[in-house]
């Protein structure tokens, strides 16, 4: 076959092919987040989150109150015992709520029999939630108030120990001041209980020594008279087991004849202590020595004071709220990562009635919380060729331990497209709270005309869509992109005007290997030029 081309000024005889090949690399977003919460409340677990540092400060004990002061001297509370501390890091899911309970400072001992005279123990905290257990840190223990039966000198809070009593019935038979009280069963020991009788009822009891140990409440039995009821008060220790690190929080100081007893000190988390409130105190009878409330997280409240002096009339002091819990939650957030590469793919080329030749890129990931998913556009189609020949819309990647090996994914441009149409789509590539990755396609579909054999190159009515050059459809212009104009039908052509074919990825095709030669003349003044990528090339 013999070929003859002779193209001068503008015309260049080329293809053109770029590889562009870029790697993504997502940062892991390893920001340390420190909330502390000092109210009840939930936490959802944010995105790339799966161990928490959680810390929990039991509430403070209330400190013990003090009845009114009278000749038998000066009246003091005991302070609060403080609330545990416990640490442990625990695995969490994200996106799944956990309930943060933190416990609130124990009440005030009251200043009298019917309100309790004992401050009250403080509330738990706690982090719990779905599919893990739960850590609890104990609250302190309320200090023992003074009654008339026991006026000072008066024990603080401690965990595990008796720190009151409550008194219930009527009597049928009459208590005297030589009535026994004992304590059995709920695993402490030490006890010591003060009682006041009246009238042959017991109205008010005390523990003068809240003992140790007790796991439940322990079963009280008074050995003279009958009808009343009582039942010791104890806090228990409900510390998590399983905790890295475990605190206890300072027993409530004892009150003595001058100030109601210190609260407990609380621990700070780092091997020291936060102090407790202070006792009340001072030498001005009719004033209320009523400590504040603790400020320090899981601090004891103090004990309260009643000071007795002739004139004027002493009064009766509450002891102090304990100090509210707290919980603190500590954790790294790590972004799940997509890596594709290249992230461009162009060049892609075929006719309607079949697809194009397919391209590769490939999809990588690690810190990943779920599976890699890959979408193709609506024109283009996806194939994993580790699995199938099989090409889809969607290809799923399943992760292993938060992370996809490099994996080879095939790309083509589908069957039965429009012809002269360009196609550029991007495939998504996605995980749950992961950056999405994109890979940019870009192509197109080709449409084919022919020279009929005459007429000017420069016309559209000279090209048809049949092989044979006659009947069938005519370009509309030689702008559009993707259109391949095949010389053919003639063994000699000559341009005779000006041929402009500036359709992006349109060719110029000279011959075919089916019929005989072609020899294209550039004539003098009427020049073959492009605008767009399109080269002119032979075929024969």
């Amino acid at each position: 076959m013999k070929l003859n081309l002779q193209l001068t000024k503008r015309l260049r005889n080329f293809y053109s092919l770029i590889g562009l090949f870029v790697l993504l690399f997502s940062s892991n977003a390893n920001a340390q987040t420190v909330s502390t919460y000092t109210g009840t409340t939930t936490w959802q677990c944010p995105p790339g989150v799966f161990s928490v540092q959680v810390e929990c400060w039991g509430a403070g004990g209330g400190g013990g109150g003090a009845s009114q002061a009278s000749s038998t001297g000066n009246r003091s509370g005991g302070g609060g015992g403080a609330g545990s501390y416990v640490k442990k890091t625990i695995t969490v899911v994200p996106g799944t709520t956990y309930t943060v309970t933190v416990g609130a400072g124990g009440a005030k001992g009251g200043t009298s029999g019917a309100s309790g005279y004992y401050g009250f123990p403080g509330g738990k905290s706690e982090f719990s939630g779905p599919s893990i257990t739960a850590l609890t840190a104990s609250g302190g223990t309320g200090g023992t108030g003074a009654g008339i039966s026991n006026l000072n000198t008066n024990p603080g809070g401690v965990l595990g120990g008796v720190y009151g009593f409550t008194v219930s019935g009527t009597k049928t038979t009459s208590y005297t001041t030589s009535s026994v009280v004992s304590l059995t069963g709920g695993s402490g020991s030490g006890t010591a209980t003060a009682y006041n009788v009246n009238t042959g009822a017991i109205t008010y009891m005390a523990a003068t020594n809240q003992g140790t140990g007790y796991t439940t409440a322990p079963s009280v039995a008074v050995s003279i008279g009958a009808g009343q009821t009582f039942t010791a008060l104890v806090n228990p220790n409900i510390n998590s087991s399983g905790a890295e690190t475990i605190t206890l929080g300072l027993s409530g100081s004892a009150s003595s004849s001058t100030a109601g007893g210190a609260g407990g000190a609380s621990p700070d988390g780092l091997g020291g202590t936060l102090a407790g409130a202070a006792g009340g105190t001072g030498t001005v009878s009719g004033t209320k020595y009523e400590p504040a409330q603790a400020t320090n997280a899981g601090a004891g409240g103090g004990g309260g004071f009643s000071y007795y002096a002739a004139s004027p009339t002493a009064v009766s002091s509450n002891g102090g709220v304990g100090g509210n819990g707290k919980i603190v939650l500590t954790y790294t957030a790590t972004i799940p990562s997509i890596s594709v590469t290249p992230a461009t793919l162009s060049g892609f080329s075929t006719v309607p009635t079949a697809p194009s030749t397919a391209q590769t890129f490939s999809v990588s990931g690690s810190l990943l919380e779920a599976d890699i998913v890959i979408t193709a556009p609506t024109n283009y189609e996806i194939n994993n060729p580790a699995v199938d020949g099989t090409y889809g819309s969607t290809i799923t990647l399943t992760q292993a331990s938060g992370s996809v090996a490099a994996t080879t994914i095939n790309v083509r441009l589908k069957t039965g497209l429009t012809g002269g149409t360009a196609y550029a789509e991007n495939i998504s590539v996605a995980t749950t709270n992961g950056v999405t990755q994109t890979v940019a396609c870009s192509g197109g579909v080709l449409t084919y005309y022919y020279y009929a054999g005459s007429g000017s190159l420069a016309n559209v009515a000279s090209w048809s869509s049949n092989a044979n050059g006659s009947g069938g459809s005519t370009p509309i212009n030689f702008t559009t992109v993707y259109q391949v104009f095949v010389i053919r039908n003639t063994t000699a052509v000559s341009t005779d005007a000006a041929w402009n074919v500036a359709g992006t990825g349109s060719i110029i095709q000279v011959g075919d290997p089916a019929v005989p030669g072609v020899a294209l003349t550039i004539a003098n003044g009427f020049d073959i030029s492009t605008t767009a990528v399109s080269p002119v090339v032979g075929n024969g």
